[in-house]
């Protein structure tokens, strides 16, 4: 059973709004800094704020589909990843949604109250399921959702699967919904450029411009597609959704995607490598994925030592939300080193067991 209201990392406040003090180990944001020079940037877009948005994000299409190549037919601009999510779901009204799972537990909350027709796959080991699996029973007019990477474990679907997806789809004229809202923290630095396979398939691209910034607070992503799906979950949107500082940022933001994708991927694995062989140490199972978060199972429900943590200071997401078979992760988002060695100690403590000091022992990316 799905909770009636999605729960998410990342909740740095308390009770009454206050910012707390912890070490935030629990979202999907990469935790470097923002880019050089974001301030400047910022306080010359202030000015902005003494007008309303640009209705509808007017001008932004151009810039959006530019750095997003040939293959996008259109592009909207929107208030974060989950704004497109959204958009999404409520055109999916009445239609059959097949979600590959676990996945972002916003998606399955947002597709019921929209009046969809949810099902799922679930995928957690193995191989990747496949487009028979997916697209079974679906009539045409379905839709397939699917995130690249996957949410909480950071699994990707391998390109000639997806690809492959896409084109038993379009036969089945069923429509593909990629959500690569977490594509800033994938390791192998992929471009923004939408590949040239999916140009006129039916296929939905949804990404965060501001999580791989490191400035989630801006509210800022993009859909893309064909015309025609994307024009229909446009008109769903209100006019001033995208607020000013956001759409004056977005350029530059376009900009330092490109920039800094491989150097941001090559500190996101160090990180990554380092708390993982942390953890190994300790004996826990970490699950493989190709992200710099992951998760690790505890072979018992996760939310009590979740909770503990929190009490602490150290801020960790358990996997409950993401659906039962989910209840005993972990899913960590790893920082330098002086920080994953905080958040392998505390865990040491939580669970009562001893400590390595070094991540060489049984470390792997």
């Amino acid at each position: 059973m799905r909770p009636a209201r999605s729960v998410h990392g990342a909740d740095v406040y308390g009770p009454g709004g206050e910012l707390r003090r912890a070490l935030e180990c629990s979202s999907t944001v990469p935790r470097l800094p923002p880019p050089r020079g974001w301030r400047r940037r910022a306080r010359r877009a202030l000015d902005s704020l003494g007008r309303y948005p640009r209705p509808h994000g007017r001008g932004l299409e151009g810039l959006l589909l530019r750095g997003l190549g040939p293959a996008a037919g259109a592009a909207l601009a929107t208030a974060g990843a989950s704004q497109a999510l959204d958009l999404c779901a409520r055109a999916s009204r009445g239609r059959a949604v097949r979600v590959l799972a676990p996945c972002f537990g916003e998606v399955p909350v947002l597709l019921a109250a929209a009046g969809a027709r949810v099902s799922e796959v679930w995928w957690d080991s193995g191989p990747f399921p496949g487009a028979g699996a997916l697209l079974k029973g679906l009539r045409p007019g379905s839709e397939v959702w699917v995130a690249q990477p996957s949410n909480p474990e950071g699994r990707l679907i391998p390109e000639g699967a997806l690809r492959d997806l896409a084109r038993a789809a379009a036969g089945a004229r069923v429509t593909l919904l990629v959500d690569e809202a977490l594509r800033g923290q994938r390791l192998d630095a992929p471009q923004w450029r939408l590949p040239g396979w999916s140009r006129g398939l039916p296929v939905l691209w949804v990404r965060s411009l501001g999580k791989a910034a490191g400035l989630p607070g801006l509210r800022l992503g993009c859909l893309a597609g064909p015309r025609k799906l994307v024009d229909e979950r446009a008109a769903l949107a209100g006019p001033w959704d995208v607020g000013s500082l956001a759409q004056e940022l977005l350029p530059w933001l376009l900009e330092i995607e490109e920039r800094d994708r491989a150097r941001r991927a090559r500190v996101l694995g160090r990180w990554s490598f380092d708390l993982r062989g942390r953890l190994q140490a300790l004996g826990l199972a970490v699950r493989p994925g190709s992200t710099g978060y992951f998760c690790v199972d505890l072979g018992r429900p996760a939310g009590p030592l979740a909770r503990r943590l929190g009490r602490s200071g150290i801020l960790v997401r358990d996997g409950a939300s993401f659906g039962p078979r989910a209840r005993t992760w972990l899913r960590l988002n790893p920082g330098p080193e002086s920080s994953n060695r905080r958040l392998a100690r505390a865990l040491a403590r939580a669970l009562g067991r001893g400590w390595a000091a070094s991540p060489k022992a049984g470390g792997r990316r």
